[in-house]
């Protein structure tokens, strides 16, 4: 089952039986929902850690920013 976000394959969500049967209708609505979660929360796991990125690249920075204006100021 593709993991799809805004018309992107991200990954895939691969289903076992420990026994041989056809999958139902049900089965199949239950892991397309399932893998429509996944994808959404891979996606915002991607985006939360870009945001971490910047926020410590936005920290140091403001920690170089905060240096060059104490030293300007002698």
């Amino acid at each position: 089952m593709p993991l799809v976000y805004k018309s992107r394959v991200i990954g895939a969500l691969n289903a076992c039986t420990t026994e041989p049967r056809a999958w139902t209708d049900g089965d199949v609505a239950f892991l397309a929902t399932l893998a429509t979660h996944a994808a959404i929360a891979l996606i915002n796991a991607e985006l939360f850690a870009q945001t971490e990125t910047r926020a410590a690249q936005l920290e140091t920075l403001q920690a170089a920013s905060a240096r060059m204006s104490r030293a300007g100021s002698r």
